[in-house]
């Protein structure tokens, strides 16, 4: 109609989505745009709101649903000599949503190997992870880059050179009874390390 139409609006939880500013269908047209300022960054679960619309003679609405934005909080590694296998947890910032959330890792070295991806199940807001390293010659820093949802999060962890293990002493009784057996000892200077 001449003058366009005047529409208003209303959202029905200003909390999540504030309520448009009036606009007006110009003369001519059937449609107009309006943004809409969308809120709850801290959501941990989807949440809906209902928005209206009016031109005071008849009165729409749409329902909207909300859902989380889950980001990377952190990642941290233990450091291991190298050889040796190894644990790391992810963190979000909320529970991963439906789907889960599935996490690049990448490492800065390759003398620690980690898996390419890890998916937190949905509900899930931690979870640990194995690792495995190689052996070394010199303490080696590594870095641990996870990346999800255009965030990123960094620790870092050190791969150490394994001890040299040898034997270190024997040790037997000073006196035996000639016929009866006795029974020796062999220590190692430190613990035999397992790959596993």
């Amino acid at each position: 109609p001449a003058g366009g139409v005047n529409i208003t609006f209303l959202s029905t939880n200003t909390a999540l989505a504030g309520t448009p500013d009036p606009a007006t269908i110009v003369e001519g047209a059937t449609s107009v745009t309006v943004p809409v300022q969308v809120l709850g960054s801290t959501l941990t679960t989807p949440t809906s709101f209902k928005l209206y619309a009016s031109d005071n003679i008849a009165t729409r609405n749409v329902l909207v649903t909300i859902k989380p934005v889950v980001k990377l909080s952190s990642v941290s590694m233990n450091s291991v000599e190298g050889g040796l296998s190894t644990t790391g947890t992810i963190v979000l910032t909320i529970p991963a949503q439906v789907g889960g959330a599935a996490v690049s890792l990448t490492s800065s070295d390759p003398h620690l190997v980690l898996p390419a991806t890890i998916t937190l199940p949905q509900g899930y807001t931690a979870l640990s992870f194995a690792a495995t390293t190689t052996p070394v010659t010199v303490l080696t820093p590594v870095t641990v880059t996870a990346t999800f949802n255009g965030t990123t999060a960094t620790a870092t962890m050190n791969v150490s050179p394994q001890p040299v293990v040898t034997l270190s002493t024997i040790t037997a009784p000073a006196n035996v009874i000639g016929g009866q057996p006795f029974y020796g000892t062999v220590n190692l200077n430190n613990w035999v390390r397992d790959p596993a």
